[in-house]
């Protein structure tokens, strides 16, 4: 029937006799290739899509764990930079040095021309 059908419009494009049942065949040919090809691509954007998903459920899941070990890491080392600050706070009290007593007058803003420096 679709042979019969490619085979009339052939002829009405006016392809010699002889040529219509070979242009038939042709037609018959190309079009089954390009239904394949159509199929084919559906089924690749129905696997990709798929895939796509399910990246996007690992991605979200890995950056959930990510974020919840980042702020861990993050309380850690501001602990851990407090707690050093502390200590240096603690061990330069009554401390005689004169890089420590610029800095202090530099932070208070009462820095002047007799400020200590090395």
């Amino acid at each position: 029937m679709l042979e019969a059908l490619l085979i009339r419009a052939v002829a009405s494009v006016g392809v010699p006799e002889r040529f219509r049942r070979i242009a038939g065949y042709i037609g018959l040919a190309l079009s089954v290739l390009a239904l394949l090809w159509l199929g084919k691509t559906l089924y690749d954007r129905s696997i990709i899509a798929e895939h796509d998903a399910k990246q996007d459920v690992a991605v979200l899941k890995a950056d959930a764990v990510a974020d919840d070990l980042a702020g861990k890491v993050a309380a850690s080392g501001v602990a851990k930079v407090e707690k050093e600050n502390e200590d240096a706070r603690r061990e330069a009290v009554g401390s005689d040095d004169p890089l420590k007593s610029g800095l202090d007058r530099l932070r208070s803003g009462k820095a002047g021309k007799d400020a200590t420096t090395r």
